[in-house]
């Protein structure tokens, strides 16, 4: 538990920063930071169940979800919550590995290390799609007429 926590925390803290890189509105990096520690979190507890790809296109979905819906309430482009919240869906570790088995020559592990990173990015992609190709109005604040 206690691990899993340090995680979050540090989610939230690279998330924060990539923010802060992208030049995100002061008023939007605690959100920006939440959406990546949810990115992780949900991340974490679908990838005991099931594969990672499939882990990262139900996450980066969720995550996409949650941008559009926190765009609408902030006031903000998607993409300002978008972006650093799929810091930690990032196949950084894969394509590092890949490019280091290209370098010494392991063309086993290159082809293995390169099909889980491509994997991986696809699945951010579709999930991000999938999330897009939802009409607006679900995502709309409810106005009553009285």
């Amino acid at each position: 538990m206690d691990e899993l926590i340090l995680k979050l925390i540090a989610a939230f803290g690279a998330t924060l920063c990539f923010s802060v890189l992208f030049s995100v509105d002061k008023r939007q990096l605690i959100f920006c930071g939440l959406t990546g520690s949810t990115a992780l979190l949900i991340y974490t507890g679908l990838s005991a169940l099931t594969t990672e790809a499939a882990a990262v296109l139900a996450t980066s979905f969720v995550i996409a979800l949650l941008s559009r819906k926190l765009a609408i309430v902030r006031r903000s482009p998607v993409t300002v919550f978008l972006m650093p919240g799929i810091i930690p869906l990032a196949p950084g570790a894969d394509l590092y590995n890949t490019m280091y088995a290209a370098v010494t020559g392991n063309s086993d592990a290159v082809s293995s290390y390169g099909y889980e990173a491509l994997a991986v990015a696809g699945a951010v992609a579709i999930g991000i799609a999938l999330a897009f190709s939802l009409p607006n109005k679900l995502f709309a604040p409810k106005f009553h007429k009285k």
